[in-house]
């Protein structure tokens, strides 16, 4: 394994501990709709855009919902849910750290604009990170599990994804990235997830490392720029 040209961040799960927080959101939204999501139906929400999220939740529903309607609920909850979010372990210090090794950083979330400005006010940190792909993001097609967050973001930054890493959590982002090309490092310690990721995805595992933290990731950067 050699040192990333550019390294991806995601920013709900990897940065910001926001995910309960996402999918209890979902949850009142659904069932003020007359909908129970179960614990299995949330996790096939993480880590996409709230379109996206919203269009499945109310394909399920036995009723016809307008989806800017549905939107406007889940975003009165939201906003006010997210206010003060804190950081995931060691997301601040690798953040600092990939930057210092001269590696080119952009992230990569399926928030909207406005959703990552309320979540990162308490974090500015963050916006060190200058080149942002964003859910909303006007040259953006399709979002994650899609490939088009990644390569817009390795198109921006003027490399190639075969030479980045890309850092996630969740199912849709972990396939975002390999279908990308990205060396994919996906903090999850749920094993039925992980078996899941490996098994459905077209790309080979060697391109996905499953790890329980961050600290694992500056360890194994810190031994890369030390053996050069």
């Amino acid at each position: 394994m050699n040192i990333p040209k550019a390294c991806f961040f995601d920013l709900d799960g990897v940065l910001l501990d926001t995910e309960p927080i996402h999918q209890e959101a979902w949850f009142r939204s659904a069932k003020a709709y007359g909908k129970v999501i179960t614990t299995e139906e949330l996790k096939t929400l993480k880590g996409r855009r709230r379109i996206d999220c919203a269009k499945q939740i109310i394909d399920s529903l036995n009723k016809s919902v307008e989806i800017q309607d549905f939107l406007e609920y889940y975003q009165g909850i939201i906003l006010n849910m997210l206010t003060d979010v804190p950081a995931i372990q060691g997301a601040k210090n690798l953040v600092k750290k990939i930057i210092e090794a001269g590696i080119s950083v952009a992230l990569v979330s399926s928030s909207s604009k406005e959703s990552f400005i309320n979540k990162t006010k308490n974090h500015p940190w963050i916006n060190e990170i200058n080149i942002k792909v964003l859910g909303d993001d006007p040259f953006l097609n399709r979002g994650k599990p899609n490939p088009d967050p990644y390569l817009l973001a390795a198109q921006k930054l003027n490399v190639e994804t075969i030479d980045s890493w890309a850092i996630e959590d969740s199912e849709s982002g972990s396939y975002s990235a390999l279908r990308a090309g990205c060396k994919v490092w996906c903090i999850q310690t749920d094993v039925e997830i992980r078996n899941k990721i490996i098994k459905e995805t077209n790309i080979s595992n060697t391109n996905l490392i499953i790890i329980d933290n961050l600290i694992e990731i500056e360890k194994k950067l810190e031994f890369l720029i030390q053996s050069t």
